[in-house]
């Protein structure tokens, strides 16, 4: 093995010294970068995580709207017109077989009811 002479040394320390100069520059390059990214959050993130609370009130109120709505659409009756459309019923039996299966079970049930009043 070769043994290291006395003029190797300065040359190793100037060179561990060179390295150890540019991981620290390095390091602080790196930590400068990391404190720019949470600045950054902060400005940035932190406003919106504070918002979060709000929105979540917002979709409660237009859930419950929404339900509402549907509900009412359900529970609600049409206009006028579509109110007499529904229960006024035609002149002609065919027409009233076609549009309710209700008046259908009339339709065909009234002559045994009239047949039986007759009878008694």
């Amino acid at each position: 093995m070769r043994r290291r002479t006395r003029r190797s040394r300065p040359i190793r320390t100037a060179l561990f010294f060179t390295a150890g100069i540019a991981m620290l520059s390095v390091a602080g390059f790196l930590l400068a970068e990391h404190a720019a990214a949470v600045l950054e959050v902060r400005e940035v993130s932190l406003p919106l995580v504070a918002e979060i609370p709000q929105f979540e009130r917002r979709i409660a109120v237009l859930t419950d709207q929404v339900e509402m709505a549907e509900l009412h659409a359900a529970t609600s009756f049409g206009s006028q017109e579509e109110n007499v459309n529904v229960y006024v019923l035609p002149e002609d039996n065919r027409a009233a077989v076609v549009l309710d299966p209700h008046l259908v079970q009339l339709v065909v049930v009234r002559p045994f009811i009239v047949c039986r009043q007759e009878l008694a």
